[in-house]
């Protein structure tokens, strides 16, 4: 049995997932910050947009909404990523009432983090 050809994942090619790759982001990116998340990016050090998430326990104490916030951030990410106006290495870190927000909500914020940062074509996002 194949594989399906539209297969909706996250990769590993477009995740960050080295210590260094995240401290690459942080050293030698730009920051900008929001009122629930804080997103740095820099050059990629790859041919593809990579995400890097970070979401401590002040988030929440429980993992599986510290999980939810992160599936929510890589599903706006992967649904997106054919709008960035280049390539680039992106982390995203929630912050202290990042968990209370909804689907909605949380996309919303992040474009407009993605616009105000610069790395935004300007067409329609998906849901």
């Amino acid at each position: 049995m194949s594989k399906p050809e539209s297969r909706e994942g996250f990769s590993k090619d477009y995740r960050l997932r080295r210590s260094w790759e995240f401290l690459y982001c942080k050293d030698k990116g730009k920051r900008v910050r929001g009122r629930h998340f804080v997103i740095s990016f820099a050059e990629p050090l790859t041919d593809k947009s990579r995400l890097g998430v970070i979401v401590s326990k002040k988030v929440d104490k429980r993992a599986t909404r510290r999980n939810k916030v992160k599936r929510r951030i890589r599903e706006i990410f992967r649904k997106n990523k054919n709008l960035f106006a280049k390539t680039i290495d992106l982390v995203v870190i929630a912050r202290q009432n990042a968990g209370s927000l909804s689907f909605e909500d949380t996309k919303e914020e992040l474009i407009k983090l993605y616009k105000k940062a610069g790395i935004l074509r300007d067409v329609k996002v998906s849901s």
